[in-house]
């Protein structure tokens, strides 16, 4: 019997000081029949010579650079485009593979022919490669099926993190990553929606098979959770909304739940203390897609105030820092004229 064919595809964009290790990793799997695809989206460091070294290094890697940038989404998506192995992995250049990733969960797809995609346990690293946590999910089913999937959906993206193996044959029915909202954030949370939607359900393994980069600041954070905000409000009116007519599901089911993950993640958007009046406006803005309802005007009067109590409070104590170097810069001359 065959040993099926897996893609490791990792899309890269100014990640040379990471590069190294995240490519070596996908290199040294146990795994036999396994070939690793990089796409270098016109990257302006040493991407290409540090390429050009792991390309010496390890012949089953296949690189390809970017005349010109094509960004998060269509970079993945051309990339994955190009393998025609059953399995693909889609991985950031910045993270790391255990030797076994690929050998548990290509196992475990073999074994559940109805998962579209598998996943397991994560560890957490910062910049510096320390781990911060074990990412695990309170999950005890090792198969969860394309009905039950969509619903658990609702509540959020069901993974460790976005480090997944995806069946071919199901991501090529729903056109990779091209019809994914262009966001970081939500790209494979779009994907899982419509993967459940065709029929796909997905696998799980508690093992820890990857580490998982977590860096970037507050600024970053805070771009990342407004693009996941809005991404999220598209899926909900457009992905889920089709899939629940499709299945003559509650509607209202769906709406409930997709005013809750709005409203907690304005709401969480909202403790940002560098929010500008812009931000905070555009926030409210994609709360009232959901449609007027006395409920949403409470939550916004209350979001509301919350934003200009800290603004107010922002405003004192600037002033109060002003006294203060007003009076020091006075005694200052006070005293130089002593």
């Amino acid at each position: 019997m065959s040993i099926p064919k897996v893609a490791i595809c990792i899309p890269t964009y100014n990640h040379s000081q990471y590069l190294s290790l995240s490519v070596s990793s996908a290199c040294n799997q146990s795994y036999p029949n396994t070939e690793i695809w990089v796409s270098d989206d016109a990257s302006t460091d040493k991407t290409p010579q540090i390429m050009a070294e792991l390309c010496k290094q390890f012949p089953q890697i296949y690189y390809h650079r970017q005349p010109h940038n094509l960004g998060i989404r269509d970079n993945p998506d051309w990339l994955m485009c190009q393998t025609d192995a059953e399995f693909i992995i889609k991985f950031d250049s910045d993270d790391i593979l255990e030797t076994n990733y690929v050998e548990v969960l290509v196992e475990l797809l073999i074994k559940y022919p109805q998962a579209g995609y598998a996943h397991s346990a994560v560890k957490e690293i910062d910049a510096d490669s320390n781990l911060t946590k074990i990412r695990r999910l309170a999950r005890v089913e090792e198969y969860e099926n394309s009905e039950h999937s969509l619903k658990a959906l609702l509540k959020g993206y069901r993974v460790s993190a976005n480090i997944i193996m995806y069946r071919a044959e199901a991501i090529k029915k729903i056109n990779f990553f091209r019809n994914a909202p262009s966001n970081i954030a939500a790209e494979d949370y779009y994907v899982a929606v419509k993967l459940a939607d065709i029929g796909y359900g997905n696998v799980y393994s508690p093992k820890i098979l990857a580490s998982y980069r977590s860096w970037g600041g507050s600024q970053w954070s805070k771009q990342r959770r407004i693009g996941e905000l809005e991404a999220s409000v598209k899926i909900f009116q457009e992905t889920f909304t089709s899939a629940f007519k499709k299945r003559n599901w509650n509607v209202k089911y769906l709406e409930y739940h997709s005013k809750q993950r709005t409203l907690e993640s304005a709401t969480l958007l909202l403790t940002y203390k560098d929010l500008s009046k812009e931000e905070y406006d555009y926030i409210l803005e994609l709360l009232k897609n959901w449609g007027d309802s006395l409920a949403l005007r409470i939550q916004i009067l209350l979001l509301k105030l919350t934003f200009y109590a800290d603004l107010v409070s922002k405003i004192k104590w600037w002033k109060c820092q002003m006294k203060v170097t007003i009076k020091n810069s006075f005694l200052v001359l006070y005293n130089r004229q002593e």
